[in-house]
């Protein structure tokens, strides 16, 4: 509430009290009647970080620290983040007052909390003179020229706008490595490769001096970093002690995963990297941001299968060294075994270290257990293993519901695993089911409100935009194969398709099936789907809409729908017009008009381009259909006669048979009047002599 001063009294009155009750000098009946939810050695420590803070608000620093010296925080139990916290508020209090409670405060510390102490109170005076910058920007290098440059132009609007350093380690390049990174900073340490990347890391700190931490790879490239400059200009750093961005590994042209680890920390004098591989900055300490720049990643483009494979060569020997050298190692080793032994596509040692993992994280309650689950369902998915998809997404809910986990991020993940699983078994009911619940964990993991621990430890493959699109085209799928087409309506109508990557090929078919759910409704809802649609989904969505109708009996309902198009948006004049003359050369078509029906389908092309394709296979349709009704025609039997009677009449005209050849003459004239050699025999027979001709 802000009531800092009662605040300070009644923690006061609570060490006093809690001191009492622990030496057995309050023992009261009441002690047997209620459970002790605050007045425990575990939320001491909480208190006392609660005490201090009153104290630096209210401005009385002596007062704190007198009362700390009666009450030494190194009597009660701590997690790591609450030493790390009562550290830094000392030495804060320790700056406003000088060094002479200093050796009060380490008296009341442990070993451990001592050397933070003194490491606290060095920063802290250092930052008084202006020697500390807001953030430290570390990395570690190796031969990386090829992308080296391009990633540290990505990450200089943050050197120019924040108060920040950058330090680069190099492990060995033998390339311009070190001559790029001396063009961005003078702060290069040279560090001899011993197959530990946290080592390499760890250097950094040797010479950092930055309020925060910020770790990033060579191969990582920063579209934007507007959205951590503000963090730190605008002071919001100060609430926070972690902060996350978004990495997208990319794939292909097309295809990327998202991962959000928390690469940027408060510095406390224990922070360091653990982990010789895939490692992590420790303590990483709550609150934590989450900032929506994204870094390109650009490491699993491989150039060759032999780049692949020296990748793996290298990080599966510091793997197994981890698995053999740690006791108890954390479930994370199994599951960078996994990846980095699928990685090349040796699935049967990949699922083994899996299925260690999953067992022992069951041994042990251990939370992890949701992410190796989810790299199961990943892989089963992807190799197209949809029944042991499902039956992995099964046990996912099960091992929830016996953990007693509350809603996760992964939730998501499996939530869409299983829909698209039972989609591809036929499984239609089921599957909406699940597809639903994916939708609504979507939006809560999209709008920040549902971003768990678990959430900086997977990839994301389905909770990611350039994925959404293809789900949620399975999901109409579903709902059209299972006639609830008002399910499809409602949805449709209320997802903002614009915001979400273009895919040519997944939108074609997206649009699809949208015209279908539209067709059943008589079109009425046309525009509502076509609004939510970005530029170019709009392109595809007029020419899907007017190649119905090539397809269409009822033109009608698809002229009315493109009026209506063309009257809300201007874009679509021209797809109207296109539609009208194609709806001609329809009729013109019916009518075995055939020239004047691909003439016309020319002109439509010509107005709406984009019909091109699907106008030059039709006009084909329409040539094969006229050469087929030529073929069974029965004037092309009379033509072949008249052909054997003209050759007939000149060869009697050639043997003066005048009079048989007028006859045959007349005979002809009458079966095709308008053969244009009716009057080139006459002539000939003129000419014999057959002047009453």
């Amino acid at each position: 509430l802000g009531r800092y001063e009662e605040a300070m009294s009644a923690y006061k009155y609570f060490f006093v009290v809690f001191n009492e009750i622990s030496a057995g000098r309050i023992h009261t009946s009441d002690m047997y009647a209620a459970q002790f939810y605050m007045a425990t050695e575990s939320n001491c420590m909480r208190f006392m970080c609660n005490f201090i803070k009153c104290g630096i608000s209210t401005g009385n620093y002596e007062g704190t620290l007198s009362f700390l010296i009666n009450y030494p925080p190194k009597t009660y139990p701590y997690k790591d983040e609450e030493l790390a916290e009562l550290v830094d508020l000392e030495a804060k209090l320790i700056s406003k007052t000088g060094k002479k409670y200093m050796e009060y405060c380490l008296n009341g510390l442990d070993d451990r909390g001592e050397e933070m102490l003194r490491k606290a109170v060095t920063r802290i005076s250092q930052k008084s003179v202006g020697k500390i910058p807001r953030l430290t920007i570390g990395m570690i290098v190796k031969n990386e020229e090829k992308y080296l440059e391009r990633c540290l132009n990505g990450i200089m609007p943050i050197l120019d706008n924040v108060d920040s350093e950058l330090i680069i380690t190099d492990t060995g390049s033998t390339d311009k490595t070190v001559e790029i990174a001396e063009r961005f900073t003078d702060k290069i340490i040279h560090f001899e490769w011993i197959k530990d990347f946290s080592a390499a890391r760890n250097t950094a700190f040797q010479i950092a001096s930055g309020e925060w931490f910020m770790f990033l790879d060579a191969d990582e490239i920063f579209e934007n970093c507007d959205g951590i400059i503000h963090f730190f200009n605008s002071g919001e750093y100060k609430k926070f002690k972690s902060a996350s961005f978004v990495i997208r590994n990319l794939y292909n042209e097309k295809d990327y995963l998202d991962f959000y680890p928390r690469r940027m920390v408060k510095m406390f004098p224990d922070t360091k990297f653990v982990g010789m591989i895939h490692e992590y900055l420790y303590p990483i300490l709550p609150p934590s941001k989450h900032i929506n720049d994204v870094a390109l990643h650009y490491g699993y483009l491989y150039t060759s299968l032999e780049e692949n494979q020296a990748k793996f060569n290298r990080n599966i020997e510091i793997m197994l060294k981890t698995l053999e050298e740690e006791k108890g190692p954390h479930p994370r080793i199994y599951s960078q075994l996994f990846d980095g032994y699928g990685s090349v596509y040796n699935l049967d040692e990949a699922y083994k270290y899996l299925e260690i993992g999953i067992e022992k994280c069951k041994k042990n309650n251990d939370r992890y257990i949701v992410v190796l689950l989810n790299q199961k369902a990943d892989q089963l998915y992807r190799s197209g293993k949809y029944d042991e998809t499902y039956t992995d997404c099964e046990e996912y809910f099960s091992e929830k519901k016996r953990m007693k986990l509350p809603p996760l991020t992964t939730d998501g993940e499996i939530y869409a695993y299983a829909a698209d699983s039972l989609f591809a078994l036929g499984r239609c009911d089921e599957a909406i089911s699940y597809y639903k619940k994916f939708f609504e964990t979507y939006k809560e993991i999209k709008s920040g409100r549902l971003r768990t621990e678990d959430a900086h430890q997977i990839t994301f493959a389905m909770c990611s935009e350039c994925a959404f699109m293809g789900i949620f085209k399975n999901f109409i799928g579903c709902c059209i194969k299972s006639d609830r087409y008002n399910t499809a309506d409602n949805y449709i109508k209320t997802i903002p398709f614009y915001k979400y990557p273009y895919d040519h090929d997944k939108v074609k078919e997206f649009v699809e099936l949208e015209l279908l759910v539209a067709k059943k409704f008589s079109y009425k809802n046309i525009f509502e789907y076509y609004k939510k649609l970005s530029d170019q989904g709009k392109s595809d969505f007029r020419t899907s809409l007017l190649k119905e109708v090539f397809r269409t009996e009822d033109r009608t309902q698809v002229i009315n729908a493109l009026t209506e198009l063309a009257y809300k948006d201007i874009d679509n004049d021209s797809a109207l017009e296109a539609g009208r003359i194609l709806d001609n050369a329809m009729q013109l078509r019916a009518e075995k008009k055939y020239k004047e029906c691909v003439s016309e389908i020319k002109q439509a092309a010509s107005i709406y381009d984009q019909i091109a394709p699907i106008a030059l296979k039709y006009c084909t349709d329409v040539v094969d259909e006229y050469e087929r009704s030529i073929k069974n025609d029965p004037r092309k039997e009379i033509q072949k006669l008249a052909v054997s009677v003209k050759n007939n009449i000149r060869s009697q005209i050639s043997a003066g048979n005048i009079v048989v050849a007028k006859k045959t003459l007349n005979e002809l004239k009458q079966l095709t009047p308008e053969d244009d050699e009716i009057y080139e025999l006459e002539i000939l027979i003129k000419q014999k002599g057959g002047d009453d001709v």
